[in-house]
């Protein structure tokens, strides 16, 4: 049940290339059987009129599909809609299920805009159990992101790395922006699943190791070296304050550190979801910057992703993507499923039913 994302803090893929979550959260329970899958139990919902979908994916399209995500299709995907009520939203859904070669199945949950609610890891001991959360994490990485992709805007694994090697050696501060960006997406992500695992520690009275947090705090120093990288894209005020507060997370890690060292469990939890998640991270979000019609870094970075540059339809572990630790062969697999699931959302259509 890895992955689940239902019900928690919103983070556009897209935006989590500048910025991650620093709050944990468990999904909800949910229910929805069909075909022999607890769908609503995977990806954390409560499902009504959960049902097939009318159009599936034929083999051509499939094989289409395929060549383009670099994903091994052992047996073929399915698509379902449903009903779900998130907060005061009441959504309709497209899920599509796909098998993965090393086991298990991901299940990718699209709402009517094409903006990812829900995703689950299931099947399989390489996802269950995730005791600290890291598969979690990754599939976060894509939650209230747009999903649809379609064939013909969507570079093939060739051309993937053609494009990566140009981003790499293109001069212009642009470009060493975009790079940058990039970069900023993996470092937060990890310092996501540091937050995530902590917590969950922390939960059951255990203390994080040391070198996990040694680890987070260098994270955190890199991050705050990318800041005036990334001016050309916030403004020199915005990259000045996210530099300040990068640094002070980074300060404030030395304090987790000696709790971590010195005290309970509990003492580390407070300090994590508490002074470091208000004053560094959420703070960070809601940096307010001119060059982004002073909306703040979070908005206004997620608006505008394609104009910086970035793409969608890499899905590289280590290039746009954090992966798992000690599962980088597992990793890109999930990816390369993540990218078949957007092309088939994108080339299969459906629409509510009456």
């Amino acid at each position: 049940m890895a992955g689940r994302t239902a019900g928690q803090l919103a983070l556009a893929a897209a935006a989590s290339l500048l910025l991650a979550s620093c709050q944990d959260a468990e999904p909800l329970p949910g229910s929805g059987m069909i075909d022999g899958m607890d769908l609503g139990l995977e990806l954390g919902l409560d499902l009504a009129e959960l049902d097939a979908a009318l159009n599936q994916v034929d083999s051509a399209l499939l094989q289409r599909i395929v060549e383009k995500s670099g994903h091994d299709p052992i047996d073929p995907p399915l698509l379902y809609q449903a009903r779900t009520r998130l907060g005061d939203e009441d959504l309709w859904l497209r899920i599509v299920v796909l098998p993965l070669s090393v086991g298990g199945r991901l299940a990718i949950a699209t709402d009517a805009a094409g903006l990812v609610r829900a995703t689950g890891l299931f099947g399989t001991a390489t996802f269950e159990p995730d005791t600290d959360g890291a598969w979690q994490t990754f599939c976060f990485q894509f939650q209230n992101g747009p999903a649809p992709l379609t064939l013909a805007e969507t570079l093939d694994p060739a051309q993937v790395d053609e494009y990566w090697l140009a981003l790499q050696a293109d001069p212009a501060p642009e470009a060493e922006a975009t790079r940058a960006l990039y970069e900023h997406r993996k470092k937060m992500s990890a310092n996501s699943q540091f937050v995530r695992a902590t917590m969950r520690r922390t939960a059951r009275g255990d203390l994080p190791p040391r070198d996990w947090v040694r680890q987070w705090r260098v994270n955190f120093v890199a991050v705050s070296e990318l800041s005036f990288t990334l001016a050309p894209f916030l403004g020199e005020r915005a990259a000045e304050r996210h530099h300040r507060l990068a640094l002070e997370a980074a300060e404030r890690l030395d304090s987790v550190l000696l709790a971590a060292e010195t005290q309970e469990p509990r003492d580390v939890r407070q300090l994590v979801s508490g002074d470091l998640y208000r004053d560094t991270c959420k703070a960070c979000h809601e940096i307010k910057s001119d060059f982004l019609g002073g909306e703040g870094l979070y908005d206004g970075v997620r608006r505008r992703m394609s104009e910086f540059g970035v793409r969608r339809d890499l899905l590289r572990v280590g290039w746009d993507l954090w992966g798992v630790p000690h599962e980088a062969r597992e990793s890109q697999v999930v990816a390369d499923a993540f990218k078949a699931g957007f092309l088939i959302l994108g080339e299969v259509q459906d629409t509510p039913p009456e």
